[in-house]
């Protein structure tokens, strides 16, 4: 029987899983973590990069370096979603073909499907390596507000990676799995998705035959980057008043700030501080830039993006009709839910604590590849230029 992998293809991050024996695990990266960046960088010498390599370069290397990628697959150059994205990022972006979007790099005119399907090729390699033996099948999770034009194009990057027999299954409906929910029939679970680089809300309807997403909501620019972009501000900011050095436009410093940043952070999940440093280098000399942010402060930072994504919670259960008494279960799924303030808010909003998985960010790959080992995966999409 050939094995199945359960893939979380995210904004920020792509997570791979596998069923190890009776139960499903995630497939570490090269590295030896669980996420794999979801990045794709062109160097210097005209290597292409993928993963941790390329988040590497990702600040010197800005405008040859592709992040978010997911957000455009399946829209058309001319769409409202590719000029918005096209504003944002400092990589090229083109029109050309039958309004097609590339993004320009060296010595490579790429379409988002294949920046997709580098990075899904690097999940079929880590999968292939963890089990010894080649995988050609995989569950693909997507988000419910997904066209079918989206997920076409997330199938086509799978193919395109090397998987043969591609199935997806929606972002909520694997997570409900993972936590268990799906056999839970006559119940209506929340599943409060805030990852990366994007927040995602879906009411699910657990039936005896099947699980219905109600209604979804979200916004494809709010997550976790969100808050390390103001920790940075933060740190710059402080910078410039206590040690009277300016880092707006030091981009080695600032790549070196951003992975420091994110471990504090991480950091303040389980502790009241944490410290920042930044070694930095000025006339030959090099001193450590240091300061300490507390748990306080962070949070502060946080709350706005948190009330923003209540707003949207809300908005949707107005339009579900659904009020927050009649929901069985509310779900957690995504890193920046180990937050403590995470937690407590979206508690407070639902009148019931939350549940929370001991690894939140990857519970849509292991939901994934267990609903490939129930059968629980939605029926393949087929192309019709396949």
């Amino acid at each position: 029987m050939q094995p199945t992998v359960g893939i979380d293809f995210g904004t920020s991050f792509a997570y791979t899983a596998v069923m190890d024996g009776p139960s499903p695990a995630t497939v570490p990266t090269a590295e030896g973590g669980k996420a794999l960046p979801a990045l794709v960088a062109v160097a210097q010498n005209g290597r292409r990069l993928v993963g941790s390599p390329a988040q590497n370069v990702a600040l010197t290397n800005a405008e040859n370096t592709v992040r978010g990628v997911k957000r455009l697959l399946g829209h058309r150059a001319s769409s409202g979603a590719a000029r918005t994205i096209a504003a944002m990022v400092p990589f090229r972006m083109a029109r050309a073909g039958e309004d097609e979007v590339f993004i320009k790099l060296p010595g490579w005119n790429a379409r988002p499907v294949e920046i997709g399907a580098m990075i899904l090729a690097e999940q079929r390699q880590q999968a292939t390596q963890y089990l010894d033996q080649q995988v050609y099948e995989a569950v693909l999770s997507v988000p419910s507000y997904f066209t079918a034009a989206q997920t076409a194009a997330m199938i086509e990057a799978a193919r395109l990676a090397g998987f043969r027999d591609v199935s997806t299954i929606e972002d909520p409906v694997a997570a409900a799995r993972a936590y268990g929910h799906i056999d839970r029939p006559g119940t209506t679970v929340a599943v409060y998705h805030l990852g990366g680089g994007t927040f995602e809300v879906s009411l699910l309807s657990i039936g005896a035959v099947a699980t219905e997403v109600v209604d979804t909501a979200g916004d494809a620019f709010l997550g976790g980057e969100t808050i390390d972009d103001s920790i940075m501000e933060w740190f710059v900011s402080r910078c410039r008043v206590q040690y009277g050095v300016d880092l707006t436009h030091n981009t080695l410093a600032l790549q070196s700030l951003r992975p420091a940043v994110q471990l504090a952070k991480r950091r303040l999940s389980e502790r009241e501080e944490a410290e920042i440093v930044l070694p930095f280098t000025k006339g030959g000399q090099t001193r450590d830039l240091r300061f300490t942010l507390d748990r306080a402060e962070l949070e502060q930072m946080t709350r706005p993006l948190l009330k923003r994504t209540l707003e949207i919670t809300s908005g949707m259960l107005r339009r579900a009709g659904i009020l927050v008494d009649g929901i069985s279960a509310v779900l957690l799924v995504g890193g920046q839910t180990r937050m403590p303030l995470v937690q407590h808010e979206v508690g407070r909003f639902f009148g019931r604590a939350p549940s929370l998985a001991p690894a939140p960010e990857e519970v849509i790959a292991l939901g994934a590849c267990m609903g490939a080992s129930a059968g629980g995966g939605d029926d393949e999409l087929e192309l019709a230029y396949y």
